[in-house]
């Protein structure tokens, strides 16, 4: 209720605002009765206009504050202590002024609620409070958050934290003015490490349930609105039961209609849920046009997921070991071993898999090669110098040979592509120059051989067209945006879903570089470079050892990997046992953050410890790792010398998973540290 009443009382004074409040009345002769009222808000009118006096001279006006900025995300929800994991966490901050810099924060979530220790890049401050000037006028001073001087002298204040990715009234006393100078700030949630978020909203697309209120009742919106999700922002669409909006504005930011014809259509930011949010939508169906405002409470609970498939993209700073959705249980991602091909082709072979299961490639009399991926999409593959076959089915997409002008969206086949020698295939990608940690690609991207084509969700249509894009390969994310693939196949672009990532075991994920061998004309390139690899991880001795993969967080939780994960699998396969088990014996299936001493009970007898510092900064020494935990020196591995940190590599090589496996199982059996390639040995 106390979130509902305060965004309530923000939409009553953005609409009516203080001057309406304060508006003074003249009058001429009344009946008595009527005489006495007018004399009463006579007075209350000269009482407030006293008030006003008063409170000049103690909150700064807008013309004596510094330029203010709108501060927060766009399109970040807000996330309250519940829905954070207890902790004290380095937060980022951001400011709408530059006179108010938050140079150091410190967030800390406990007994569900949040404060924060903020260092100001300045000293002018003498006290905060977490409101407006006004508001601060009035409060009681116990509610103010006097500055402390740290062991640099900078000023420090603690404060209370409502919510993150939320724009929060801050005001600050003025040692020199001595009045209340009001800001905006916004604790980002995104400068939070992995796990700090309980049940974040995974991507893709939603429904969910909105309700519309304000205005004079007519107008209405439709529910459920459509929600895309995409790295932690959320959207709606709001469609209006009237044709005669032309734009929204959601704090302080201006939206215009997606749509030209119809009822008015908008994407807008969802800035909570379960809480009124207020949003203005300007009307042209008056005599002029007019702003009014509303709220609009979406409902996470009613929210239901569009689609099939993981709604997790797989990252790209951890390359082939992302947690993406297994598709070992779900046959539908397994492509029939019967051979089917179209009339007037005549199937020779089929290309041998030893481990791949999502995709097929058949030989056909002439040297065409027909490509099967999951959800019935195919690929005839026209050899160069050959016609292409008349009577095709109409879903069957044509790639003629030699091939030229992808657009390749799934970036993690990049690794593959280069070791193939295939870029030149590639015309477009989905990643800037300096996003690419495949030297092949970013090299190409640099010389303008590749073209960068914007990212899965909004690519660069104009660009796709004029330069003959010939076919594109999105990852598994463009089923939740299918408008984008609509409007490729509108355009003529055929599209493909690289499904690499549903493979159950990791070397069949690493054989779809026959997939794109198959398509590039380079299929002895993808057989060589992937035996070589198969050749590194099968046949390996069982060693008897264990090994945990782990990471530790700045708030001292272990972050471990699942046992369906990539890791665990690989350390099977080099002969080794993942742990931690827990109580039961099982393999430990979660993906939260452990506490310490849980890490400490299930993993302090394991024989080696190998660090993931991707994700929570690299360490380079035993020192650095008991830095993070003094606990860590009970360890066996530790006190045996045998902790081992993850080379950046490690994750970015999907065409190196072999060496990986290998390189795991020379740690097992003590090869000499000069033999590894993606581990290191800690001193």
């Amino acid at each position: 209720m106390g979130r509902q009443r305060n965004n309530l009382l923000a939409v009553i004074f953005a609409a009516v605002g203080i001057g309406a409040l304060c508006a003074p009345v003249s009058f001429s002769y009344m009946p008595s009765r009527a005489y006495a009222a007018q004399t009463e808000v006579t007075a209350q009118t000269e009482q407030t206009a006293q008030t006003e006096a008063d409170l000049s001279s103690l909150v700064a006006s807008d013309a004596e504050r510094a330029a203010q900025t709108l501060v927060g995300p766009e399109g970040c929800y807000a996330k309250y202590a519940d829905e954070i994991e207890e902790g004290v966490y380095e937060i980022e901050a951001d400011s709408s002024s530059s006179m108010f810099r938050i140079v150091k924060a410190q967030l800390t979530v406990k007994d569900g609620a949040m404060s924060a220790v903020i260092t100001l890049s300045g000293k002018g401050y003498l006290r905060l409070f977490m409101g407006t000037g006004v508001e601060a006028v009035e409060a009681d001073p116990s509610s103010y958050a006097e500055f402390r001087e740290d062991a640099d002298g900078a000023y420090t204040y603690e404060i209370p934290v409502e919510a993150l990715d939320k724009t929060l009234e801050c005001t600050g006393f003025s040692k020199r003015k001595e009045k209340w100078y009001d800001h905006q700030i916004c604790f980002m949630t995104s400068s939070l490490p992995e796990g700090a978020v309980k049940d974040p909203i995974e991507d893709g697309e939603y429904s969910c349930d909105v309700t519309l209120t304000g205005g004079t009742g007519k107008a209405s919106v439709e529910s459920p609105a459509k929600l895309t999700v995409e790295d932690d922002l959320v959207f709606a669409t709001i469609v209006w039961s009237s044709p005669n909006y032309d734009y929204m504005k959601v704090g302080g930011r201006q939206y215009l209609p997606v749509n030209e014809s119809g009822n008015s259509e908008f994407s807008i930011p969802v800035t909570c849920f379960d809480e009124e949010m207020a949003v203005i939508a300007d009307t042209t169906a008056m005599s002029e046009p007019h702003e009014i405002v509303y709220t609009l409470n979406f409902s996470k609970n009613s929210m239901k997921h569009q689609g099939t498939g993981s709604a997790k993209e797989e990252t790209e700073a951890e390359g082939f070991g992302s947690e993406t959705e297994s598709a070992s249980d779900d046959a539908a991602f397994f492509v029939s071993q019967e051979s089917a091909v179209p009339e007037g082709l005549v199937f020779q072979e089929r290309l041998e898999t030893r481990y791949a299961r999502c995709f097929s490639v058949d030989r056909c009399e002439g040297g065409y090669l027909l490509v099967t991926l999951p959800e019935d999409q195919r690929i005839l593959v026209i050899p160069d110098g050959k016609e292409v076959p008349e009577g095709l089915p109409e879903d069957l997409i044509v790639f003629q040979q030699p091939a030229g002008g992808i657009y390749l969206v799934a970036s993690a086949a990049a690794d593959m592509v280069d070791a193939i020698g295939a870029v030149d295939a590639v015309g477009y990608c989905g990643l800037e120059a300096d996003d690419w940690y495949v030297e092949g690609m970013k090299e190409a991207v640099e010389n303008g051989s590749v073209l960068y084509a914007g990212k899965y969700s909004a690519p660069d249509y104009e660009l796709l067209t004029a330069g003959g894009c010939s076919l594109a390969i999105e990852n598994t994310m463009i089923a939740h945006t299918p408008e984008v693939m609509d409007k490729l196949r509108e355009l003529g672009i055929p599209v493909v879903i690289d499904y690499s990532s549903y493979e159950p075991n990791p070397l069949g994920r690493m054989e779809w570089v026959k997939f794109y061998g198959a398509l590039t004309g380079h299929m002895e390139e993808a057989r060589r470079v992937f035996d070589e690899q198969m050749a590194q991880a099968e046949g390996l001795e069982a060693t008897g050892k264990t090994a945990a993969f782990f990471y530790i967080r700045d708030d001292g939780a272990v972050v471990v990997r699942r046992s369906d994960d990539y890791v665990p699998e690989m350390i099977r396969m080099a002969g080794g046992e993942y742990v931690p088990r827990d109580e039961d014996g099982e393999d430990h299936l979660g993906t939260a953050p452990m506490q310490m001493e849980a890490f400490y009970a299930a993993a302090r007898d394991a024989d080696y410890l190998v660090y993931n510092g991707t994700t929570s900064g690299e360490i380079h020494s035993v020192r650095e790792l008991l830095a993070r935990s003094s606990l860590m020196e009970e360890f066996e591995a530790v006190r045996q010398g045998q902790v081992y940190a993850a080379d950046r590599n490690m994750y970015q090589k999907t065409m190196s998973l072999g060496s990986v496996v290998a390189d795991l199982h020379k740690m097992m059996t003590g090869a000499p540290d000069e033999e590894l390639q993606f581990l290191e040995h800690l001193s």
